[in-house]
């Protein structure tokens, strides 16, 4: 009887120290953890960690230098183009459909691009079209690229705008569209020629901005369109 008394003390002594043993290294891992990531935080302080982050610091710089005139997620502005899910196939669909709409172009100066009834077909591939420019470490599909142009052609698009050498010079290049390039120079200067020119009333951020923080806020804008995937 004193044996089994024995040995059951013996379990519980043993089980207790298992216990103790396992709590005492979950508090290591903790205070472990703890101090890896205060020895982590960069001398400037905690606040740096946001800032270096390319996509925060870019909604940030958003917030304070865009919103004003431009929409997003139904607050800001109302005299630029919505950016909500920018450059979107939803938000370029609607773009091509209802160009001068208030979510487009509809309370800016730019308010004369014509509406286009395009079959459902030509309207998809323009998109498809419009979304290969964007992405520059990608070679458009030939295909691809000659629908686009005849497309282009067919609608009077080159009356006005440029792609591939050809076109007019009164409404934004269509080579690299919402591409980083493209939008670094809308972003820097959008009264360049290439751009919105005379009709321009975007200010220009080149002197405003630096070209970090610039890099920061197209990648912000080049998240908008990845969010609505």
């Amino acid at each position: 009887m004193n044996t089994k008394k024995e040995s059951s003390i013996e379990e519980s002594v043993h089980h207790s120290g298992e216990n103790g043993r396992r709590n005492f290294l979950k508090i290591c891992s903790v205070v472990l953890t703890f101090f890896i990531g205060i020895a982590c935080i960069p001398p400037q302080g905690r606040i740096s960690v946001f800032q270096n982050d390319h996509l925060y610091s870019g909604e940030q710089l958003f917030r304070l230098h865009c919103i004003v005139c431009h929409n997003f997620k139904g607050a800001g502005g109302n005299s630029a183009p919505d950016l909500t899910a920018y450059n979107s196939k939803p938000w370029l669909t609607g773009l091509i459909q209802d160009p001068n709409a208030p979510k487009y172009y509809g309370n800016t100066k730019i308010d004369k691009m014509p509406e286009f009834s395009l079959k459902k077909e030509d309207l998809s591939n323009l998109v498809e079209f419009l979304l290969a420019q964007a992405d520059q470490d990608k070679e458009i599909d030939s295909v691809l690229k000659e629908t686009g142009k005849m497309i282009l052609e067919e609608n009077g698009c080159y009356n006005c705008h440029t792609y591939d050498g050809k076109g007019g010079s009164i409404a934004p290049t269509l080579d690299a569209f919402a591409s980083d390039k493209w939008l670094r120079g809308i972003i820097e200067d959008p009264g360049q020629e290439k751009f919105f020119g005379r009709f321009s009333v975007m200010p220009a951020f080149k002197d405003k901005l630096s070209s970090q923080e610039i890099d920061n806020l197209v990648y912000f804008l080049q998240n908008l369109r990845k969010e609505s995937l």
